[in-house]
């Protein structure tokens, strides 16, 4: 099966949500092929889940400290993407034989993570179910079936959104566990804030400090191969079609910048 391989590289934080949703649109309206979109970020970006209460999140302090702030289409709790981490997106739908239901999607999802682990010596494994104990901010606190771990550390999350029966996947590969998250949140206390400090300590883990030196060409030539391997699939690199472009810039600039959609009330 042909699927597009797109590599966006550094991108602005506003604008990579806006093609995850555009490639969205566009393989439902024009029957585009599936798509595997790897990119990194030209700066620290502070990324709500679809849902997520604006009041877990310190405006004031995100500006302060230069971190651009945005909310993504698909579920779960904030997340810190750091310039050095690697972000990936998959677009899918039965249409192309892949499961209907989230769970067994999300497995499909897992298995394409651990192969490419694999290609760059990494053993890695997926999480057995949800679990959702933690009533806490953070995304890499929860336990989803398509998070990937290491020695029984996260190493690496993906969210869900499903429009007219086709998934986007928007995932996340840390490289560096920066604990600058914790700088951004409101906690009701310093006690709570030190108890969620201790716990993602213990629970997350970046690339870095498993394998120095690994390069986002090396995560790039991982994920291709993997994918493939996986999946029993045939990428060919391309790039985004010109609708999806101007597709992406018109969300960037009106739905992810848009302070109504983030729920950033100081700017409203």
């Amino acid at each position: 099966m042909k699927w597009r391989f797109i590599d966006s590289g550094v991108t602005d934080s506003y604008l990579n949500l806006a093609t995850d949703e555009a490639m969205l649109e566009a393989y439902n309206e024009y029957n585009l092929p599936p798509t595997l979109r790897i990119y990194s970020w030209s700066k620290p970006t502070l990324i709500l889940g679809r849902s997520q209460k604006e009041l877990d999140i310190n405006f004031t302090e995100c500006r302060n400290e230069g971190i651009d702030v945005t909310r993504r289409l698909t579920g779960g709790e904030a997340i810190l993407f750091g310039r050095n981490d690697f972000g990936f997106s998959v677009v899918v739908s039965s249409r192309h034989g892949f499961p209907t239901k989230l769970d067994s999607f999300l497995k499909v999802i897992a298995r394409a993570l651990i192969s490419s682990f694999k290609e760059i010596g990494i053993r890695a494994y997926s999480a057995s179910g949800f679990d959702k104990r933690y009533q806490w901010p953070i995304c890499l606190l929860f336990d989803g079936l398509g998070d990937i771990y290491w020695r029984s550390r996260k190493l690496a999350s993906n969210a869900v959104a499903l429009k007219r029966s086709t998934f986007l996947s928007q995932g996340l590969i840390i490289k560096d566990s920066s604990e600058d998250l914790f700088g951004l949140l409101n906690f009701p206390n310093l006690d709570l804030k030190k108890k969620v400090l201790k716990e993602y300590r213990k629970k997350i883990i970046g690339l870095d400090a498993i394998r120095e030196g690994l390069t986002y060409q090396d995560l790039k030539e991982a994920f291709f191969l993997g994918f493939q391997k996986a999946w029993d699939i045939e990428f060919s690199a391309t790039e985004l079609t010109q609708k999806e472009l101007s597709l992406a810039q018109k969300l960037a600039k009106e739905k992810y910048k848009n302070p109504l959609w983030i729920g950033d009330k100081r700017l409203q």
